[in-house]
């Protein structure tokens, strides 16, 4: 959820971010609430549970008295992706809001958190803001030029660099860039959707294109999702299981545990790989292609002499080459 759209339902989210100012903590405004699936398991999950009985809270707040605040940060995206807990974070729509482009709902949190964003110093939230726009119209970019390039018969399974230099050319698209690179869409850009008024122009120009932006277009989402590049992705999270020991993958159809990681992260590939590429033809993939990759996170103790493994996630793109 945006921080704005949150706190247009629960007011409570702009205590909560006036509280990660006031102690100081300028990192990352996340407001974390009570979920509305699942029922909590274990010690942490119930005092998590309890603390949030009462209304939203930080991720600070919620760890201040944890012992291994890391491994709670870990759980705590654990119950988030079972539906125990919910996030509200700064997003594009604060961003807009914040800019005052956008006025639909509480825009004091959406100027809180750009705030907590840029360090506390006011006079960095509106390049902030503006930098955060500009990254969702590069995003928006990327994608249609990989989109045209594969209907081209482009492979970038097959050419690992494209992406990279696709990017490289986008992030030094600017007026005053010596670069010699520059993306040339070559067809013109339609905006659809709610958002497509306060990106597509950016879009356009990062692909030296022009643009239209129907009448209608605030409403027109479905159809440009009809039209649009088929990709899906998926996460799959590994922790170990501290008190007896070995690891434990949190699969879309329930856990399995494992005695060592290397068999849990080989396992996984080999049920999520098959299973993903089947829920992407039933989307309406033709030819879906499944690239992975694994991301560890560990922790240094005793003084930086040994580490500890929090957790693993295996990232699942799927994309479609038919």
């Amino acid at each position: 959820m945006s921080l704005c759209s949150a706190a247009a339902d629960e007011p409570r989210v702009v205590g909560c971010l006036e509280g990660m100012i006031a102690d100081g903590n300028c990192r990352e405004p996340i407001v974390v609430f009570k979920g509305e699936r699942g029922c909590p398991s274990g010690k942490f999950e119930e005092r998590i549970f309890e603390a949030l009985s009462e209304g939203p809270s930080t991720v600070n707040r919620l760890m201040k008295n944890e012992r291994m605040s890391n491994m709670g940060v870990i759980q705590l995206e654990e119950m988030e992706e079972r539906g125990l807990i919910d996030y509200a974070g700064f997003t594009p729509t604060d961003a807009l809001t914040a800019m005052g482009r956008l006025g639909k709902w509480d825009g004091r949190a959406s100027e809180l958190g750009a705030l907590i964003l840029a360090g506390g110093e006011e006079k960095s939230v509106a390049p902030l803001c503006d930098a955060v726009c500009r990254r969702v119209s590069l995003i928006a970019a990327e994608n249609i030029f990989v989109k045209r390039l594969s209907e081209e018969g482009f492979d970038f399974n097959r050419n690992e660099g494209a992406l990279a230099l696709i990017d490289y050319a986008l992030d030094s698209h600017d007026a005053l860039s010596s670069s010699p690179l520059r993306l040339q869409l070559g067809r013109e850009l339609i905006g659809v959707g709610a958002p497509a008024w306060a990106f597509i122009a950016g879009t356009a120009d990062a692909l030296s294109a022009d643009s239209i932006l129907p009448e209608n277009a605030g409403v027109a989402g479905a159809v440009g999702s009809a039209v649009g590049t088929f990709f899906l992705r998926y996460a799959v999270l590994i922790t170990p299981l501290a008190a007896e020991g070995g690891y434990r993958a949190h699969l879309p159809f329930g856990i399995k545990d494992y005695e060592f990681i290397d068999n849990a992260v080989s396992d996984t590939i080999n049920t999520i790989v098959p299973w993903i590429k089947s829920r992407a033809m039933d989307a309406g993939a033709k030819n879906p292609t499944v690239t992975y990759k694994r991301e560890d996170t560990e922790a240094t103790i005793a003084g930086g002499i040994r580490k500890i493994h929090l957790s693993t996630h295996i990232f699942f793109d799927v994309s479609d080459n038919g």
